[in-house]
Order: C-alpha cells, then sequence, then structure tokens
C-alpha cells in the first residue's frame, strides 16, 4: 500500500491533526501551483481569442477564471493554516473539501460545455437558418 494513513477515517477528520509532513505541504503546494499556472495560460489564451469566440465559449472561460481565482484564494488559506499548524482552521477535512469542490466545480463547467453549449449551439444554428430568409432586402 503506498500510504495506509490515506485511507484512516481518523487521519483525515480529526479535530486536531498532528503536523503535516514537508511532502504533504510540497503535494499541496503543488497542485495550488498547478491550478494558478492553469489560470494564467487560460487568461493569456482568453485574451488572444476574445473577439473570435462566441459569447457561449465567452461565458465558459469566464465561469473557469472564477473557478480558478476562488479555488487560488481558498488553497492559499488551506496551505497557510497547514504550514502554520493551526489545529482548527489546518484541519485535513479543509484540504480534502477544497479538492472535492474544485473537482465538482469543474466537472460542471465541463457539462455546460459539452452537454448544454452543444445543444445551445444547434439551436442557434437552426434559428439563424430560418431566420435568413425573412430578413428584409
Amino acid at each position: 500500500m503506498i500510504a495506509p494513513h490515506l485511507y484512516d477515517f481518523h487521519y483525515w477528520f480529526s479535530s486536531h491533526p498532528g503536523p503535516l509532513s514537508v511532502r504533504g505541504i510540497l503535494i499541496l503546494s503543488f497542485i495550488l501551483f498547478t491550478v494558478i499556472v492553469i489560470d494564467i495560460v487560460s487568461r493569456i489564451i482568453g485574451k488572444k481569442k476574445r473577439k473570435v469566440w462566441d459569447s457561449l465559449t465567452k461565458n465558459v472561460v469566464g465561469r473557469l477564471h472564477n473557478c480558478f481565482v476562488t479555488m487560488i484564494v481558498f488553497g492559499i488559506i488551506v496551505v497557510f493554516f497547514e504550514y502554520e499548524g493551526v489545529p482548527v482552521l489546518g484541519a485535513r477535512y479543509f484540504a480534502l473539501i477544497w479538492t472535492i469542490v474544485l473537482l465538482v466545480w469543474l466537472i460542471a463547467i465541463g457539462h455546460e460545455t459539452y452537454v448544454k453549449n452543444k445543444a445551445l449551439r444547434k439551436e442557434a444554428q437552426k434559428k439563424g437558418e430560418f431566420t435568413k430568409y425573412l430578413k428584409n432586402k
């Protein structure tokens, strides 16, 4: 088993956890740094492609930015309290909750992108084909 303590209920939900190891803090910091890099790259791409994208794509990119900024702020708070060893605010379930919320948020954005927006694009295309014959010349 790689890390048997990860499967222990008391490890995650103890109100006074022991200090997180250096490896644990490095892993949390790496995840946070990865989210920051992804946010910066998506912002650069978003600035360059802003005039080309339609409103649905701009909405998805805006939601991604909101997700990343929120997760970065709360991630910094979680890593800070874990590093400082604050008993209640540095509890490991905050890191677990942070990870679960990030995954759920990204799944919701992905669902909107690939399911809802695809249907809305088809509907807009049908409406555009129908209305092009109704315009006055």
